[in-house]
């Protein structure tokens, strides 16, 4: 590197204005290695300049590129007014850029960095990305940032990310069940008894009501002791079986739900080709495979709502999950899916099938009784929302 002072390009060109007082040469004899050269390979720092090469990359925001060769120290503040922005200008120029006024918000920057002491690159750095506006800064993860990403993933795999800001919860609307009028309902609020013969008979149902055409929503109350016998009631009438949209049973506090299994349930599910939400409580007899059975045979579905209860558990334990995931042609149209007090291991099943069905809603969780020894003990239930593969909701 020269130690000679450099010619001053606009003393060269009659413009330059401060005389004496400017730190480059004005005699033709010295370096004629001009301050600003038209080459952009050319800037390099000299003895009374701070190196500014990885500078420009955090000028180089969105919008026009900002470039800039060197930046004079000195002990007093210079206003950017003239040499600055003339030597400014003439490097983009060069460039193929636009020209900026000495009012750009650019030589506002500028002047809070001129004065910083010669060598002092990294203060001067942390200044000039302070005083740009926010949306000109250039986004770079640290390696401490990476190490912590690096540790998510590794807590992801025990315990799931949250993420509950996710803007998945924002362009994802929430599913909504389909409504249906009371001329499409048939509601079975209790079990009816007949006495006959001293012989005490149970009244299911008036099968000439569900074989209305217009009969596709059907729904058993929470003080329903729903049966195999009840299920089997509907295999033995399969037209009806392949008209139901909805189908809603059991109950959480009863424990109504728990006398159906899993064999009839499954032979009922195959005739329901039009099924699009199922509302099972206390199904605590149901596994995996009543769920891949509806996945296989209801291609309509769109909600799913399989519950144990506090008391008793039901049986999934997540591989239906995962073979959904690997087999997108599956209940395509799946929008909510909630599995409540199941096996531990479902939550596997769970975080495997958001990341594949990232629209997907599902909810998870474990309920709490009202008993006196849930109380006592302060148990709280446990629920959480997956989208995307995290949990957006606790």
């Amino acid at each position: 590197m020269s130690s000679r002072p450099r010619l001053c390009r606009f003393f060269q060109e009659g413009r330059c204005r401060f005389g004496e007082r400017c730190h480059f040469s004005h005699s033709s004899e010295d370096s004629r290695e001009l301050l600003f050269p038209s080459n952009m390979s050319g800037l390099t720092a000299g003895t009374s300049f701070a190196g500014t090469a990885s500078i420009s990359g955090i000028l180089s925001g969105p919008g026009p590129m900002l470039l800039f060769g060197a930046v004079r120290s000195n002990p007093s503040p210079v206003n950017p007014s003239s040499q600055l922005v003339e030597a400014i200008n003439s490097l983009r120029v060069s460039a193929g850029q636009e020209v900026l006024d000495k009012s750009d918000e650019f030589f506002h920057v500028m002047n809070k960095v001129i004065c910083l002491e010669e060598g002092d690159l990294e203060d001067m750095i942390e200044a000039i990305r302070d005083a740009l506006p926010e949306d000109c800064h250039t986004v770079h993860n640290s390696e401490e940032e990476m190490d912590y990403d690096d540790e998510s993933e590794d807590e992801d795999e025990d315990f799931g990310i949250m993420d509950l800001f996710s803007p998945l919860k924002k362009t994802t609307p929430v599913y909504q069940e389909p409504t249906f009028s009371p001329r499409q309902t048939v509601r079975f609020a209790r079990n009816s008894y007949s006495l006959t013969d001293n012989n005490r008979r149970e009244i299911f149902a008036d099968w000439d009501l569900l074989e209305n055409p217009s009969t596709i929503n059907v729904q058993f109350g929470p003080d329903f002791h729903i049966k195999d016998s009840h299920i089997a009631q509907f295999c033995a009438h399969p037209a009806i079986c392949r008209r139901i949209q909805r189908f809603t049973a059991g109950d959480s506090d009863t424990g109504c739900g728990s006398g159906v299994g899993e064999e009839v349930f499954v032979r009922f599910v195959k005739l329901c080709s039009t099924m699009r939400v199922f509302r099972l409580d206390s199904f605590t007899s149901l596994s995996d495979a009543s769920l891949l059975t509806i996945f296989e045979h209801c291609p309509n579905i769109e909600m799913i709502c399989l519950a144990g209860n506090d008391k008793v558990h039901g049986n999934v334990s997540g591989t239906a999950l995962k073979t959904l995931a690997s087999r997108p042609y599956l209940a395509p149209k799946l929008k909510s899916l909630s599995l409540i007090d199941q096996q531990t291991g479902v939550q596997s099943g769970v975080k495997v099938l958001s990341r594949a069905r990232p629209m997907l809603w599902i909810y998870t969780g474990d309920t709490v009784g009202n008993s006196m020894a849930a109380q006592s003990l302060g148990e709280e239930e446990q629920m959480f929302t997956w989208l995307g593969g995290k949990i957006v909701g606790v």
